[in-house]
């Protein structure tokens, strides 16, 4: 069963060490943090960004050359994991099952775990 955990680890592993150590540093320069379903936008260090989480990974969105997950999207995901309540679990797993078009079980996701 494809899985994404959304904690520090789980960005680490999505993003690579050297994204996530630049992510960790720009985490505090987070404004405008939102999060609806499967994505996260917020604005990071003045530059506009958005994440979706994905049953493998996460995919970013942002205006920077970056190749793949890049360290704006990152620090967002990183400070919503931060930041999330328990009351956000529900809708980001609701949109999910709604998504999936094979119907995989998210019922099990070890999904929201800060550390």
């Amino acid at each position: 069963m494809a899985m994404i955990e959304v904690s520090e680890d789980g960005v680490r592993r999505a993003a690579g060490g050297e994204v996530f150590a630049q992510a960790k540093e720009w985490a505090d320069k987070v404004s405008g943090l939102r999060a609806g379903g499967p994505v996260i936008s917020a604005t990071v260090d003045g530059v506009p960004v958005s994440a979706r989480m994905l049953p493998d990974g996460i995919a970013g969105e942002c205006r920077c050359p970056a190749d793949g997950l890049c360290a704006h999207a990152a620090a967002a995901v990183l400070a919503w994991v931060r930041t999330w309540t328990a009351a956000d679990e529900p809708d980001l797993i609701e949109v999910m099952r709604v998504q999936d078009p094979v119907g995989l079980d998210y019922s099990a996701w070890p999904v929201f775990r800060a550390e």
